[in-house]
This record gives C-alpha cells, structure tokens and sequence, in this order.
C-alpha cells in the first residue's frame, strides 16, 4: 500500500507475469482469480520517469478451519488427515470437524 500527494501508477505482476487490469494502489485477490498458494506478487510503482518495483511476496492460503485446528492439537498432528481434514472425528464423537468448528465444540475431547 503506497500513498503520495504526486501521481502514481501501479502494475501488479503475478510470478513475473504482469496482470492484466491490475493498476490500483491495493491489490485485492478473490478465490475466482487463479490465486495459489506460492504465488509471489509484486507492485511497480512509476512517477515522474521514476520506477520502483517492491520485493516480492508469497501468498499463503490457509483455511481457517485449519489454523483452528491448530489451537487444539500438537504441531506433530498438523500432517496428519484422520485428525486435521475438516471430515475427520479425532474424538470419535460422530461430529466431524466442520461442525466442531461450526458449532465452536472442542474436536479433541
């Protein structure tokens, strides 16, 4: 997010690859864009003759239920399905996940 009184304009790129339309000050992603885990994004941002290009950033998608999860179990169970997949039951009392998560239950006991 750039802010100044002298115009500026932006180009957002996508692993390298400018992306089409995308010339305002924020960059706002949507799941329906093609958006994926690992992408690296960066501006350029150009006034006057002069250019910038920021660093690039990696986009990480995680899901909320997922990091959820994490505040229930070990960091040695985070790899694994039949405890963090929103359908499993680690409890085994017939309400999976999801709907622990839902519903604000404790998955674990």
């Amino acid at each position: 997010n750039v802010e100044s009184s002298i115009p500026l304009s932006y180009q957002w790129s996508r692993n390298g690859v400018s992306m089409d339309g995308e010339v305002d000050r924020i960059l706002t992603l949507h799941a329906d864009n093609g958006a994926a885990d690992g992408d690296q994004y960066a501006v350029t941002v150009v006034s006057y003759g002069e250019v910038v290009e920021s660093e690039s950033a990696s986009l990480s998608i995680v899901e909320a239920i997922s990091l959820w999860l994490r505040t229930y179990f070990s960091e040695s169970k985070w790899d694994e399905p039949l405890v963090m997949s929103k359908f499993a039951d680690p409890d085994h009392d017939r309400v999976p996940n999801f709907f622990e998560y839902i519903f604000g239950t404790d998955p674990s006991r």
